[in-house]
């Protein structure tokens, strides 16, 4: 004799299941991004966002740029390019206020991925106003920027981003620079900057 399957028990069974189901996905879902560790001193290029002059710079006034390329660790991208990057104006001398070589520099504190989770760096960059009277800039120039040696670079045309030089530990660009006696870092300038820290980031 056959048994008979009853409505309620197909019911449960039916039920059991969707709730097995269900559980499964849940747990697929939370799991979210794997996490990686991205080491201390990780290069990370930045393109700035707009024009910094001299004539109108401040101490203090908030800088923009963005990261140019992915930073990966073991082929897993954890800053993707495009992140935000945060600094300040560190020092300005105008030739207006100050007389003598015109310079400004700025410092990058901080990356911000997708995620929200901030990532300490250091390094910046660096201009000074040519004063080589009926010459454009393309000496050898050097300098400091908040006490730290920068370096000596070549710039060329005042637009041309030079090698990158140390600052403070991490990775910096001076240029020289051309808008009257002022100097000027145009939007679009890059320069390397360096994780302080290791700091533990998802996938992005």
């Amino acid at each position: 004799m056959k048994k008979r399957i009853s409505k309620s028990n197909v019911m449960a069974f039916c039920l059991v299941t969707l709730t097995i189901g269900c559980s499964g996905v849940a747990g697929r879902v939370g799991l979210g991004p794997e996490v990686h560790t991205l080491p201390a001193n990780s290069l990370v290029e930045v393109r700035l966002q707009t024009d910094v002059v001299s004539s109108s710079a401040a101490v203090g006034h908030p800088v923009e740029g963005i990261v140019t390329s992915d930073v990966a660790e073991n082929g897993n991208v954890l800053i993707p390019a495009g992140s935000r990057v945060g600094g300040t104006i560190t020092e300005v001398k105008s030739a207006k206020r100050f007389g003598g070589q015109a310079m400004v520099a700025i410092s990058f504190d901080v990356v911000t991925p997708p995620n929200g989770e901030d990532v300490p760096v250091e390094g910046g960059m660096a201009a000074y106003a040519d004063k080589q009277t009926g010459k454009d800039a393309g000496a050898i120039i050097g300098g400091t920027v908040g006490g730290a040696i920068l370096g000596k670079v070549l710039g060329k045309d005042g637009k041309d981003a030079a090698a990158g030089a140390v600052i403070g530990g991490g990775i910096g660009t001076a240029i020289a620079s051309r808008k009257g006696d002022e100097a000027y870092l145009p939007a679009g300038t890059t320069a390397k900057v360096q994780t302080t820290i290791e700091v533990d980031l998802p996938e992005a």
